[in-house]
């Protein structure tokens, strides 16, 4: 089952507030657009972790995506650090290739509070719940959560105790019927089993404005 707001296109990045990472082209400003193709050969990062929060080893290993560069944010709007929950968001996209394929692929997470799922205009988890999605049930991991497939992508809602949402989102960008199979699945469960417990604390600390990697 795919949601109509999966046709995630370049007003995602005005979702996030990310201009230039998450589109169908790359353009400034002035709405000038930059061919997606280029002569050269994509850099693929090396670091560990990206975003703070993403092993890049699952990433390669469970999704065999190659990333290229990403930027995220994160804030706590709490004014009382004794708080509980605390008010704290994190946003997150990369961008980069799977082996094998010239298109571009994104994976957009958004973490918020009150049940929101802000990576598309603001649905709740709650709509989530009431469509039937398939359980994603990980052992040890407080809160619950679903994960399917769909027409050019994977997605994931969970709900932690405190009521913060995240949302991740596998976007094959170039919407072409491309399709992900029971390896990619598993591949991405082990990953949002990594980020799940360690998103909390990075949103919980100082404020990061707008980070772009490279």
């Amino acid at each position: 089952m795919r949601r109509s707001f999966m046709n995630l296109s370049c007003a995602v990045a005005a979702v996030f507030m990310f201009l230039g990472v998450v589109s169908c082209v790359r353009g400034d400003s002035k709405g000038k657009g930059v061919a997606s193709t280029v002569a050269s050969s994509p850099v693929f990062r090396l670091d560990d972790t990206l975003c703070d929060v993403v092993p890049n080893r699952l990433l390669l290993e469970g999704l065999s995506f190659h990333s290229e560069e990403y930027v995220y944010r994160h804030s706590n709007d709490s004014t009382d650090p004794t708080k509980v929950p605390q008010e704290s968001a994190f946003y997150c996209t990369i961008t980069g290739h799977e082996s094998g394929d010239d298109n571009p692929s994104s994976l957009l997470i958004a973490y918020a509070p009150g049940g929101l799922l802000s990576v598309d205009s603001g649905h709740l988890f709650s709509d989530i719940e009431a469509e039937g999605h398939d359980r994603l049930v990980l052992d040890g991991i407080e809160g619950r959560g679903y994960m399917w497939a769909h027409d050019d992508g994977i997605s994931v809602a969970w709900l932690y105790p405190d009521n913060h949402a995240l949302q991740v989102e596998l976007v094959y960008n170039h919407f072409s019927g491309h399709t992900y199979g029971p390896k990619s699945l598993e591949g991405m469960k082990a990953l949002v089993r990594e980020m799940i417990p360690a998103i909390p604390p990075v949103a919980n600390g100082p404020n990061l404005r707008r980070t772009e990697v490279p």
